[in-house]
């Protein structure tokens, strides 16, 4: 018995369709065609449906259960619309306003002459010492002096 390799008439046979064939790939356009709203709004008109009220002469059990049922269709369809219409946070890189790339700011830093790189140097070393030296303020609690 053969252990594999290639054989002759084995494997997938030219021109051969798959499971999605085009028949199939028809049929799917001429639904979504046919359709008057798309899958996301269909979703967000499920989300948005109003809230059931008790009709008349309905057994509280058959409320509750039909109440059930729309809490949780709601619930779903905002889960499946949520990433259509929220991006996650992870895929968003936020800068204050004005804030430079690395990029600008490398560009920035080439232009600087060395008396200026020196300068800026001393400014940003002032201003660490500034905050790491400024005492903690501590209160009666902790045994030390009043903040001002």
């Amino acid at each position: 018995m053969a252990k594999g390799g290639r054989r002759p008439g084995a494997g997938r046979k030219k021109g051969g369709g798959n499971r999605w064939n085009k028949t199939a790939k028809d049929r799917v356009a001429e639904i979504l065609a046919k359709a008057d709203e798309l899958p996301l709004e269909f979703l967000l008109k499920l989300m948005r449906a109003p809230e059931p009220v008790r009709r008349d002469g309905e057994l509280v059990s058959a409320f509750l259960i039909r109440y059930q049922r729309w809490a949780e269709e709601r619930f779903e369809a905002a889960k499946a619309a949520a990433p259509f219409c929220h991006p996650k946070l992870a895929a968003i890189e936020w800068r204050p306003p004005g804030s430079l790339t690395k990029d600008h700011a490398r560009a920035s830093w080439d232009t600087l002459t060395l008396a200026q790189r020196l300068e800026l140097r001393d400014k940003i070393k002032a201003l660490i010492d500034s905050y790491v030296r400024q005492p903690l303020p501590l209160n009666a609690e902790h045994g030390g002096p009043q903040p001002q």
